[in-house]
């Protein structure tokens, strides 16, 4: 093999390793499997993401079944936004923003004329999100006095989550798990008069928002939503 030719992959593969090592500075190295809500063109033409560089040089890389395309991307704190235009339809232009937070990053994709939608991406490899932290949590159905009084903290150990609700003084501690984008959690507690009340929630989590369905047994079922405080 001619002596140039050897320096110029020695010299590429240099790069490669450069802006790996600068991506993964920033929290984003690997390879993160995205989804879209609905059945947009984004969504199948674009199923995975990889990050390059680092500040004002840090890229994404989206690729599917559409090819390749790379563009600018932004990041300031665990806050993201990166576009892209497919060529020759700059009037297509596609925004995504929302934050990263572990191997789970997601939030608004603008795509325009056609309206928003939620996307989300999961580091290929990683089982386990940290979902650590204080979020809003509203369930259909509640006073929503009583919602906009209630906090929902989760600490985690690996798949293991421990949930608790705190409104006011009064403190409710469920004990569930995480499984992928996928959250279970569940208490019972008895009140006064020798009665109980129990409720088991199952929700997905996509960027800063979890949501899905509560069981509260003979009370009937509900729907929550729980979206992430600032911190």
């Amino acid at each position: 093999m001619p002596a140039i030719r050897i320096l110029r992959i020695l010299i590429l593969a240099g790069v490669l390793a450069a802006a790996a090592a600068a991506a993964d500075e920033a929290g984003l190295a690997g390879t993160w499997t995205m989804t879209i809500e609905g059945k947009t063109p984004p969504g199948k033409n674009f199923s995975t993401l990889a990050f390059e560089g680092e500040g004002d040089e840090l890229a994404v890389v989206m690729r599917g079944k559409a090819g390749e395309l790379r563009s600018a991307c932004e990041l300031d704190g665990d806050k993201i936004r990166f576009e892209h235009a497919p060529p020759g339809k700059k009037s297509s232009l596609v925004v995504f923003s929302g934050s990263v937070h572990g191997d789970l990053m997601g939030g608004e994709v603008d795509m325009g004329q056609r309206g928003t939608s939620k996307w989300q991406a999961i580091r290929d490899g990683e089982g386990v999100f940290d979902l650590s932290g204080t979020w809003t949590f509203f369930q259909k159905g509640l006073p929503r006095d009583y919602a906009n009084l209630t906090k929902l903290r989760f600490s985690q150990d690996g798949s293991e989550l421990v949930a608790t609700f705190t409104t006011g003084d009064v403190e409710t501690v469920c004990r569930g798990h995480l499984d992928g984008a996928a959250v279970g959690f569940a208490y019972s507690r008895q009140l006064d008069g020798g009665s109980s009340i129990e409720a088991a929630y199952r929700g997905k989590v996509g960027g800063d928002r979890i949501q899905g369905e509560v069981d509260m047994g003979e009370m009937g079922k509900s729907t929550w939503q729980a979206t992430r405080d600032d911190e």
